[in-house]
Parts: C-alpha cells; sequence; structure tokens
C-alpha cells in the first residue's frame, strides 16, 4: 500500500506545469517555466505597420522551447476581441505540433480591424497550449491602429439628359471616390439649389423630384466609389446658359473627425432657338424701279439669339442692289430685329420666293446655319390704290397752262388796240 501511494505521488509529480514568468504588453514577448524547460512566446512583427481602421493586418508569433524536451501536440490560438476579429474563412488558432528542445516555430495569422477602430495601440489577446502544459495564462500584445488619409471627392458627374429645356427633366448623378487609403463612413452630398450669398438668398431654376437635396452612402472603402443621384427639374423660365451647383460633401474619417468639402457640379439649360420671318415693308412695285425690302425676324424660342447674319440670295428673278448680307446682332427670346436689302425685278413679276441663309449662335455658344424662304407678293400701283397714268396727267397739266397763257395774251393785246 505504501509503494503504490509512493509511485502515485512520484507519477503525479512528473506532470509539467508551465507558469507564466514575464508578460510584456508592450514588447509583445511572455515567458513560461515547465518541467521541459522555459517557453517564450514572441510577437515578431505585424504588417502593415501601423494598421489602419478597416484594413487586414498579418500578425507573425514566434515559440521559443529553450528547454530540453520536445514540446508535443502545440497549438497557439489568438483571443481577438474588438476592434479585431477573423474572419469566416480563416482561423483564430494554429495546429503547431512539435517544437524540439531548443528550438522554435513561427505562426501567422491574417486579423481583420473593425473600421470604427479608435487610434491607439490596441492589445490583441493570444495563449498557447502543450502535452502537460496546462494553467497557461492569457496574455496580449499590442497593434499599433493609426487614422490613415481619407479624401472624398466628386469623381465624375453627368446629367441625363445632358442638356434639359425650360420646363424639361433631369438627372444628375455623382460619383463619389475615396481616394485616400482609409475608410469612409455617413458620406453625405447635399445639392445646393438655394444658396446664402453677400448679395442674399439666390434661388437656382431647379426643384428636386420625388426626394430631398441630400443622399447618404453609408461606407466607401479605399479605392471605392459610390453614386448618388438627384431627380431635378428645370424651372419654365429658366434661361438657358450653364449653371454651376454647389456640391456640399460632409464625412466621418477613421479617425472619427468630421469633414466637409464643397465641390461643384455643372448642369446646362438649353432650348432650341425658333426663328419665324414676316414682310415688315416692301416697296417693290414693278420691274422698272427698285425697291426696299425689310424682313423681321422674330425669335420665338426660349434662347437668346447672339450674332445673327442674314443673307439674301439672288436669283433669275431679281438682283441685290444692296449688300446681300447683313448683320444683325443678337434677337433676344420673345422680340424681333429687323434687315433690309435694295431688290430690282428682272422682269415683271406678282410673287417672289426670297431664299436667305441665317447664321446665329444660342445662349451657350451653339453655332445654327440655316436656310429659310420668305414669299414676297408684289402690288401693282392699283391694287396699292395709286394711279398708273402720271404721264398723261403730267402732258394734260400742261397743255393746260399753255391754254391758259395764250388766252391771257391775246387778252392783253386786244384792250391795247382799243387804247390806241
Amino acid at each position: 500500500m505504501r509503494i503504490s501511494l509512493l509511485l502515485l505521488i512520484i507519477a503525479l509529480l512528473s506532470v509539467p506545469v508551465a507558469n507564466s514568468i514575464y508578460d510584456s504588453s508592450n514588447t509583445g514577448t511572455s515567458g513560461y517555466r515547465t518541467s521541459y524547460g522555459d517557453i517564450y512566446v514572441s510577437q515578431l512583427r505585424y504588417d502593415p505597420f501601423p494598421v489602419s481602421p478597416g484594413q487586414y493586418v498579418d500578425v507573425w508569433y514566434k515559440i521559443d522551447n529553450t528547454g530540453d524536451t520536445e514540446l508535443k501536440n502545440t497549438v497557439f490560438t489568438i483571443l481577438p476581441e474588438f476592434p479585431f476579429s477573423v474572419d469566416g474563412s480563416g482561423t483564430s488558432f494554429k495546429q503547431v505540433g512539435v517544437i524540439g528542445p531548443h528550438s522554435s516555430a513561427l505562426v501567422k495569422f491574417k486579423v481583420r480591424v473593425s473600421e470604427s477602430a479608435l487610434q491607439g495601440d490596441q492589445p490583441l489577446k493570444y495563449t498557447w497550449s502543450a502535452d502537460g502544459a496546462t494553467n497557461i495564462a492569457v496574455t496580449s500584445s499590442e497593434i499599433s491602429v493609426r487614422s490613415a488619409n481619407a479624401m472624398l471627392v466628386v469623381s465624375n458627374a453627368k446629367a441625363t439628359p445632358e442638356k434639359v429645356s425650360p420646363g424639361g427633366q433631369t438627372n444628375i448623378e455623382i460619383e463619389l471616390a475615396n481616394v485616400g487609403d482609409a475608410f469612409i463612413r455617413y458620406a453625405t452630398a447635399s445639392l445646393q439649389v438655394v444658396q446664402q450669398t453677400s448679395a442674399g438668398v439666390v434661388e437656382l431654376p431647379f426643384t428636386p423630384i420625388g426626394q430631398g437635396v441630400t443622399q447618404t452612402i453609408m461606407n466607401i472603402e479605399p479605392g471605392k466609389k459610390g453614386t448618388v443621384s438627384f431627380p431635378l427639374s428645370a424651372n419654365a423660365d429658366a434661361k438657358s446658359m450653364a449653371y454651376k451647383l454647389p456640391v456640399v460633401i460632409n464625412y466621418i474619417d477613421s479617425g472619427g473627425r468630421n469633414v466637409s468639402r464643397v465641390e461643384i457640379v455643372g448642369i446646362t439649360v438649353n432650348a432650341e432657338p425658333e426663328i419665324i420671318t414676316y414682310i415688315d415693308k416692301n416697296d417693290i412695285v414693278d420691274e422698272k424701279t427698285p425697291g426696299e425690302v425689310v424682313i423681321r425676324f422674330v425669335n420665338k424660342g426660349r434662347s437668346d439669339i447672339k450674332f445673327f447674319t442674314a443673307t439674301m440670295q439672288e436669283t433669275d428673278k431679281y438682283m441685290v442692289i444692296t449688300s446681300p448680307t447683313q448683320y444683325v446682332g443678337g434677337i433676344n427670346s420673345d422680340d424681333y430685329e429687323t434687315a433690309s436689302w435694295k431688290l430690282k425685278l428682272k422682269s415683271a413679276q406678282s410673287s417672289l420666293d426670297l431664299p436667305l441663309v441665317v447664321s446665329y449662335e444660342d445662349a451657350n455658344g451653339k453655332k445654327y446655319s440655316t436656310g429659310l424662304t420668305v414669299p414676297l407678293a408684289i402690288r401693282t400701283p392699283a391694287e396699292l390704290g395709286q394711279s398708273t397714268n402720271n404721264g398723261m396727267q403730267y402732258l394734260v397739266g400742261i397743255v393746260i397752262v399753255v391754254v391758259v397763257a395764250i388766252l391771257i395774251f391775246r387778252s392783253r393785246k386786244s384792250r391795247k388796240k382799243r387804247t390806241e
């Protein structure tokens, strides 16, 4: 009985027990004393250094067996807590197996850092086990988490359709790009259609459709993009021109700071010019005498017209006496200007078609050149209420004057004879 008890005590004493002898979170090295000898665990390095919120970090640990006995069935385990985690495809433990006497083993883990991680040195806990090594204390090494640069910019903006007519609708898509190397959270883009300036409140001629002027993207990873859209209606009285719309961008960077910046996007309001013509004045009555023709050019469209020029084309029915090309200049929307030419008929005509070539630019600088035909009716003097016997009337007048003169002369001569 005494021999059996003595053998049991000897067996229990032969079981190795590990006790922590060194723990430094700053250096990431921990030492353990077992019956096999001293075991040291150290964090060799991690990459990248420092690591940014939202990134992955590779962490290497080294296990040194300084004893004279091998470690069997060695397992190294990390115990990640916020802000660290291991993805589902990864693992939080490594089967090391046997570590011989005066030998070492390396283990590597891929750890994810939360986008919400605070800056600073964050502890990553770990432990290990082996046959005969019990009561292993949980310790930790530190990972430096530092905010990287984060910058959100407008990388692209487009309107569909590209040009909107007054009273029409368009959809503006704005692409926001994270050009930094850190996560961005709660990114908002606000399209400013009402602005406060030093001169007061300025309201641009656009109205949001179906939603507000602020859109939010929850997260944008480094190098990634997000898109927001703004359906707009152009007011019916919007002038044809290019408008600059400020976009206020707000976001929270990986350091928890609120960042605000202003970008500019452009939208063009454009209405096609619409020209109609009228004969304003016509002095032509026949082929004998040149006459002046005045043409009225009416801008019926919503866009102002600039640099308007009209050129009268000569035909086999008439010739242009004055310069064929007349410069008119600007014609405002819902307004008109005139241009005149002196023409002479080559033969008797009751009507003419006057071909014109007009060129101009709209309010946005787009150039136009088109042909127009203006019908012209030739009215006879009789149709205009004028007499056609002007020559005969003139002759009759002369005869009357001569007859009167003769009668006066004879009357005076007769009186002179009676006096004698």
